[in-house]
């Protein structure tokens, strides 16, 4: 039985570029070869046309190279799969022009104009492109730095919120509670301070606030709140209580209640609104059927008597 590699990606690098390699070490081997020849008019030429094609395996094997990086399981968990094309491409284009301009200068053209055309042309498409560059690179933050995925639920600093469904390169799609898509640009959504409801996991927990009379029991108010929460998560398998029973915390003393605030484990945000529908309705039959109170504010006022 052969032996697994210690080193995986070194083997698969060797595999990929060993030709070009072995086609880069006899242009080397040529080149040297031509020192130990007497000059002839041809002489430089060969050494230039040497250069210039090494040059381009050279980048042959920069590219085969970068091939390998791209399949590695690294880069896969790194990089989302719709974000490896592109990424890569762009690599790859930035390698071309290099070579592209090294070996020109190897053949004695001056490639100073060209970079300088080059980087007038760039501040020109840089400015006239602005807004778009600046929604492509924040697309790229946000799949490199991933603060959402799709399928999470976020809220924005503006207060909007949804669940996401697509994230392009130039802007994001979020679903509505209301059923609508609104389409936020990449730029304005990576600058945006956001809640992702779905980090570190996707369960959360719901709040309600309520408050009870002064002469209620408060052992036997927070044993009727979690025999609620068990009635209601018995047809409701969105409430977890396996290893987050409900908890019952009381506040303050209000104005004219005790304050308190049940907390209940759903398994995602989006659950919370009917799970909220149903507690309320479960609670307020339980406190009807236990006698338990839940004052309305009152304010007393006092008439002075005349001075």
């Amino acid at each position: 039985m052969h032996e697994l590699p210690k080193f995986p990606l070194l083997a698969r690098i060797i595999g990929r570029v060993w030709l070009q390699v072995l086609i880069l070490a006899i242009l080397i081997a040529g080149s040297v070869l031509l020192e130990f020849v007497p000059e002839t008019k041809w002489h430089p030429a060969y050494l230039k046309t040497i250069s210039f094609v090494g040059i381009f395996i050279g980048g042959w094997i920069a590219i085969r190279i970068l091939g390998v990086f791209r399949e590695a399981p690294f880069v896969e968990a790194k990089l989302a799969p719709n974000l490896r094309p592109p990424v890569f491409m762009i690599f790859r284009i930035m390698i071309f022009s290099i070579v592209f301009l090294i070996a020109l200068d190897s053949i004695g053209v001056s490639i100073t104009p060209l970079i300088a055309s080059l980087g007038v042309g760039s501040i020109a498409v840089g400015l006239a492109l602005q807004d778009t560059l600046g929604n492509l690179f924040s697309g790229f933050y946000i799949y490199v730095d991933r603060p959402i995925a799709i399928g999470d639920w976020i809220r924005l600093e503006s207060g909007v919120e949804g669940q996401v469904v697509s994230i392009g390169w130039r802007s994001t799609q979020l679903l509505m509670p209301q059923e609508s898509m609104i389409v936020i640009p990449n730029s304005k959504l990576s600058s945006s301070a956001l809640i992702n409801f779905n980090l570190p996991t996707s369960e959360t927990t719901l709040t309600i606030s309520l408050g009870v009379a002064y002469n209620s029991k408060l052992d036997f108010v927070e044993h009727t709140l979690q025999e609620a929460v068990s009635r209601v998560a018995s047809r409701m398998p969105s409430i977890i209580l396996k290893d987050e029973p409900p908890l019952v915390r009381f506040t303050a003393f209000g104005e004219s209640s005790i304050d308190l605030k049940l907390g209940v484990k759903v398994r995602s945000f989006p659950d919370q609104a009917l799970v909220r529908h149903e507690l309320v309705k479960e609670i307020k039959q339980c406190f009807e059927l236990s006698k338990i109170e839940i004052p309305y504010p009152k304010r007393v006022i006092q008439q002075l008597p005349p001075l």
